[in-house]
């Protein structure tokens, strides 16, 4: 079964951000070298982070460029973690 590639969002608790974030990601199957992040099974990499409005809908304009390159790979882990190992 082959999975092809697609974007879709995930909702992501935050300290910095009480209602959480909306996170825009492209999704595609594992690469063979994933090597220690991941699941194993699919690849993402987050395209687009908003403030989200606390009802699963994003506020406002994009906010990727307030994060570190390391947030963003623990926001990519914690969306790893919530589709799960």
């Amino acid at each position: 079964m082959s999975m092809e590639t697609f974007t879709t969002r995930y909702l992501v608790d935050h300290k910095e951000h009480p209602d959480g974030l909306y996170v825009v990601v492209e999704q595609s199957p594992a690469e063979p070298d994933v090597g220690f992040n991941g699941n194993g099974k699919i690849c993402i990499a987050v395209e687009h982070v908003f403030k989200d409005d606390g009802h699963g809908h994003p506020l406002g304009d994009c906010i990727m460029e307030d994060f570190s390159d390391l947030a963003i790979e623990d926001i990519a882990q914690t969306i790893y973690d919530q589709i799960g190992k």
